[in-house]
C-alpha cells in the first residue's frame, strides 16, 4: 500500500518483503524547499486538480508541483524495482515532466495524437 509523499514533512517508508521489515525516510527538503511547498495548491476539486496537472506537465518548468509529482513518481518507481534509487528516479521523473515526455504520453492516452 502506498500513499503520497508529503512536501511539508518527512515521509516514513516501510518495506516488507519475505517477512522482514525495513524502513527509510524521505526528506522532502532535499527536493522541494519549504517556501516552494507553500506554493503547491491544496483543497482543489478533482476537476481543478486535473487541469493543474495538465498545466504542470505542459509548462516545461520545474515548478513546485512538478517537483512533488517527480518525488511521488520516484517512490513508485522504487516500489516497482528496489534497484531504482529515489534520488535517481526523482531526477529522471522531473526530466520527463519538464521535457514534455509526460505531456506527450498524456495526449496519446487521451487520443489527441
Amino acid at each position: 500500500v502506498m500513499d503520497e509523499v508529503s512536501p511539508n514533512a518527512d515521509t516514513i517508508v516501510y518495506e516488507i518483503e519475505s517477512g522482514a521489515m525495513d524502513r527509510f525516510v524521505i526528506k522532502p527538503g532535499q527536493y522541494i524547499s519549504h517556501d516552494e511547498a507553500k506554493l503547491i495548491p491544496s483543497g482543489l476539486t478533482p476537476e481543478e486538480n486535473s487541469l493543474l496537472f495538465i498545466e504542470t506537465v505542459s509548462s516545461g518548468k520545474p515548478s513546485p508541483l512538478a517537483r512533488l509529482l517527480a518525488l511521488n513518481a520516484a517512490l513508485s518507481l522504487y516500489g516497482y524495482n528496489r534497484n531504482n534509487s529515489i534520488d535517481e528516479s526523482y531526477h529522471k521523473s522531473l526530466k520527463a515532466i519538464t521535457d514534455g515526455t509526460v505531456h506527450k504520453k498524456l495526449k496519446k492516452l487521451r487520443g489527441e495524437i
